[in-house]
């Protein structure tokens, strides 16, 4: 045996501090994890978390501190180190959630190699593996998950009541997922407790307590003070009265020993955690597969407000228009261009819409004008029972529907969803806190197993209701339904968050199965709107592929049973006459397999719902996302790149934003690669990669000043390139650029420069060997290239000395924002467009 040294903060605490503290640092972690404090980065309540973990370790491990180095201390620090993996490498928030019981439970082994047994510890981890099988329970489960929300609703309601003002809040926002992490403590205490009448009665005055200081935290949303802006930040209040009451409380009880248990699992051991894993497997494992990107996608454009074009050029001698993009063509192109077959059914279609269906997959539809006939409506209902698939989206305040039928409370879009549970309703689900970015969340579905938390748009839809079998997939956990108002334009309402309306848990996305097929309802048309294409195609791969997938029914049938077998080991575990049977190792043993399950599950998941696009190389025009690119995402803003992906679709190109920093080989897929103003350094083995696109006959377009050569350093000096420290400002040095929102350019000026490209930051560039000069200027009798071009095997190297070259402010605005007046010049800059243009039309087709 080895002894081991920790030299770690000496923290002198008492009796009680041990006990409250690493119990309100454990559930602070699973209320992080579980993103339960409101409108925040999820990233960042993962760090807070994480730190919340490390203090407990900290709390504990004080100065000269002797471990015996043996099983006990080695499983420990195996378990902590599993649980910092399962933090640092997953983006799931189940997996987070997972890592705290198997955490506490390796410190508690640690703390047990040196000799200390600490009472509290077991309790904690217990509390932290009960929410975690709550939180799986109620989001895998579309019934109990709609029952949390009635109960939240029913309990707002009721408080309302008793305060004069009307309330309707969801779990998120009212506090009842951190109620919960209470209740799932207060009942693992209770369990490792003497369980005499003293420690019955502190349960239940614990649990009495919170119950009314929810109900207290409720009443303050009676109040002026709580807006809907502040009430989307201050699900921590609720945190902090439930702290204080659960150290209160928490000392009261009458913990007994809990036994170590043994390091590896007997027999009877080995049948729970084969139990165990194949529950939570099967539980949290989609019963969907989809292979490929191939099928038949028809779009209902006939009675559609909507526009089905993608931005081109105008014909000889016409005038380019600015874009509004205010249409849904880039979505039709995606699908093409990733290998779907698409058929559009409008007026000039001479066919029936029940012969276009006949041998259809799936059928796109969106925001009528009118309601659709019956014979339409039939054929639509029989096209998905005998198998077809409906993709619906929904606009804000049924803002497309006639008046005397709004009155009249109609959705043309309710008639086709007649036959299901769901309903797009006649409100706006708004985002309190200026935009969407923390406010949505993503619910456990095929749809959603591989997007992240970047699921946003920057603009506005209907909410959903859903009953029955319907389920939900995309959930605005920190926004809110306006009220319609018919005496305004589109019926859209104030925009502001009034008592009464719904605030938090909001539904925006729902799926039904219907006979033998299938219904996605997405209550925002603003997902695939040109510009946003772009960045939410991962998403859109998902519905599409979702949608044409097939079902296993048995794993469908295993995977309802596999909810009740969770069950009945709680009973068994958790019986009042069992106390000396949950062992530390137990509890551990179940957090680890909870944990793999999760994992492999979803590896499954991921394979099943297989939707990438193959070896073949298609029109794509990858622009990079990896390297902390000085561009905005929110869309419509001077720093966006709206612009630039209009151009792309003009230029033959689908714009697809590149995240994927795990697989960077996977931009062979594509034929343009645009790289814009980097702050991280790209790798060797990146620009191996992208030296192999280029000379395979890729296009390559880097955007970059001085200020991004750094991170650029190798990339450029594998192609001969350089960047020079040698400012040269916004040539040619008009004032009154299309970025600003006032000033007005000389007649004479605009007609000399308009059709000449423009800088906004522009740096002078070098190359050696052959080279070309696209852009230079000339000053002071030296010439400074602007913009150069390489060749490099089959392909092509552009270099443009500006970060700033390719937003928004100085190629292209797509929409003027509200209050803003600008002319069509300081919308687009007619040098810039064509000069890319040039370039793409120049080289596009070199990769073969």
């Amino acid at each position: 045996m080895h002894e081991i040294e920790f030299s770690i903060l000496n923290l002198r605490r008492s009796e009680g501090l041990e006990r409250i503290i690493p119990a309100i640092l454990a559930i602070l972690a699973l209320n992080l994890f579980s993103l339960n404090f409101g409108y925040m980065s999820p990233y960042f309540g993962h760090y807070i978390g994480l730190l919340s973990l490390l203090s407990i370790l900290v709390f504990y491990l004080s100065s000269s501190m002797r471990m015996i180095w043996g099983k006990t201390a080695a499983l420990g620090v195996f378990l902590i180190f599993i649980a910092f993996a399962l933090v640092l490498l997953f983006s799931r928030i189940e997996v987070w959630l997972s890592s705290v019981s198997l955490f506490i439970c390796g410190l508690d082994l640690i703390l047990r190699s040196k000799g200390i047994i600490v009472k509290e510890l077991p309790a904690i981890a217990l509390g932290s593996l009960i929410y975690t099988t709550l939180y799986i329970y109620i989001y895998y489960n579309s019934f109990l998950w709609s029952c949390v929300q009635i109960i939240s609703i029913s309990f707002s309601r009721f408080i309302g009541l008793v305060g004069g003002v009307p309330l309707a809040l969801g779990p998120s926002v009212g506090g009842l997922f951190v109620l919960l992490s209470f209740i799932s403590f207060s009942a693992s205490f209770l369990i490792f407790s003497e369980k005499k009448n003293a420690d019955v009665k502190t349960f239940l005055s614990l649990a009495g307590s919170l119950i009314i200081s929810l109900a207290l935290y409720t009443f303050l949303f009676t109040t002026p003070w709580m807006g809907g802006e502040s009430a989307v930040h201050a699900p921590y209040i609720v945190f902090l009265f439930f702290s204080l009451i659960f150290s209160f409380f928490i000392s009261k009880f009458h913990l007994v020993p809990v036994d170590q248990g043994d390091p590896l699992p007997g027999p009877q051991a080995w049948q729970l955690i084969f139990i165990i894993f194949f529950s939570f497997l099967l539980m949290t494992t989609f019963s969907y597969s989809s292979h490929g990107n191939s099928g038949k996608v028809v779009f209902f454009e006939k009675d559609c407000e909507m526009n089905f074009d993608i931005p081109q050029f105008p014909k000889d001698n016409e005038y380019l228009r600015p874009d509004r993009g205010f249409s849904i063509g880039a979505f039709e192109l995606y699908l093409k261009t990733i290998g779907y077959d698409v058929i559009k059914f409008n007026e000039t279609n001479i066919m029936t819409l029940k012969e276009v269906l006949k041998d259809a997959d799936a059928l796109v539809l969106l925001n009528l004008n009118k309601p659709m006939n019956s014979t339409d409506l039939q054929s639509i209902w029989d096209f998905i029972e005998r198998g077809g698939s409906l993709l619906v989206f929904g606009e804000h305040t049924s803002m497309f529907v006639d008046d005397n039928d709004f009155q009249l409370g109609k959705d043309y879009l309710n008639d086709i969803l007649a036959p299901t549970g769901i309903r797009v309703n006649s409100d706006t689900a708004e985002y309190p806190s200026g935009c969407w970015k923390y406010a949505v969340s993503s619910m456990p579905h095929a749809c959603t197993c591989d997007i992240g938390f970047e699921i946003t748009t920057s603009s506005v839809g209907a909410s959903l209701g859903i009953s029955g079998d319907a389920k939900p997939v995309l959930l605005g956990r920190y926004g809110f339904s306006d009220n319609p108002n018919q005496s305004e334009p589109g019926h859209l309402g104030d925009r502001e968050y009034e008592k009464g309306e719904k605030l938090g848990d909001i539904l925006l996305g729902a799926s039904e199965e219907y006979g033998r097929g299938k219904i996605l309802v997405i209550g925002d048309t603003s997902y695939i709107l040109n510009p946003e294409v772009t960045t939410k195609y991962k998403l859109l791969a998902n519905l599409i592929a979702w949608l044409l997938s097939e079902k296993s029914e048995p794993l469908a049938l295993l995977s309802s049973l596999s909810f009740l077998l969770p069950l009945i080991l709680v009973l068994y575990i958790l019986g009042f006459n069992r106390p000396k049977g949950i062992a530390t190792s137990s509890i551990a043993y179940a957090s680890l397999v909870i944990a793999v399950s999760l994992m492999v599950s979803g590896s499954i998941n991921d394979s099943l719902m297989d939707n990438s696009y193959g070896i073949e190389m298609m029109d794509i025009g990858w622009i990079d996302h990896t390297h902390l690119n000085r561009f905005d995402l929110g869309g419509y803003t001077a720093g966006s790149i709206d612009g630039l992906t209009t151009n792309l679709i003009r230029n033959g190109y689908m714009p697809l934003l590149f995240n994927d920093e795990k697989d960077f080989s996977s931009i062979i897929k594509g034929k343009s690669f645009f790289i814009i103003g980097p702050s991280k350094r790209y790798t060797w083995d990146e620009v191996r990669m992208l030296k192999d696109f280029v000379g395979g006959g890729g296009l390559l377009v880097i955007s970059a000043g001085y200020d991004s050569k750094e991170p650029l350093d190798i990339l450029l000096s594998e192609f001969g390139m350089n960047i020079l420290r040698i400012p040269l400002g916004s040539p040619p040095w008009i004032v009154e650029t299309h970025g600003q929102a006032s000033g007005v350019i000389s007649q004479e000026n605009l007609d000399k420069y308009r059709h000449k490209p423009k800088f906004l930051d522009a740096y002078p560039l070098e190359a050696s060997g052959n080279y070309a000069s696209i852009t230079s200027l000339t000053h002071d009798g030296i010439i400074y290239n602007l913009v150069i071009s390489k060749s490099f095997g089959r392909g092509e190297v552009i270099l443009i000395g500006d970060s700033r070259f390719l937003l928004n402010e100085n190629l292209e605005y797509l929409t003027i924002g509200p209050g803003e007046t600008k002319t069509d010049y300081q919308l687009q800059w007619l040098g810039n467009i064509e000069l890319l243009r040039e370039i793409i039309s120049q080289f596009k087709g070199g990769k073969k």
